[in-house]
């Protein structure tokens, strides 16, 4: 299974803590810079346990995930303004999924 948000061409935005991902991504993402690559090892019980989720990932599956922080709450790297044309609230964090080599890597 191999999954990119660049496929969608638009970051994928979240809030830390908040629920909207699975827990390896909240404790993952943290300490983060914006324009950073990092590499997420997840083991299942940080992911989606022993049920899985759909047909594409099986229960008990340790998750890979390949990270570009783009920007923390529309600030990119050096402090660059990140515009989002459809979402007018600057609270979220971008993040995309990237498939270059992560240069860092942080197994939960």
């Amino acid at each position: 299974f191999n999954y990119s948000s660049r496929d969608r061409k638009e970051p994928f935005k979240l809030t830390l803590g908040q629920g909207m991902v699975i827990k390896g991504w909240d404790l993952g993402i943290i300490g983060m810079c914006p324009g950073e690559l990092r590499r997420l090892t997840i083991p299942s019980n940080l992911g989606y346990g022993s049920f899985g989720s759909g047909e594409k990932i099986p229960g008990n599956a340790t998750l890979v995930f390949d990270v570009e922080l783009i920007a923390i709450n529309g600030k990119g790297v050096g402090g660059s303004v990140v515009e989002d044309e459809e979402d007018e609230d600057d609270n979220d964090p971008l993040f995309d999924d990237d498939s270059t080599e992560p240069e860092h890597n942080k197994n939960l």
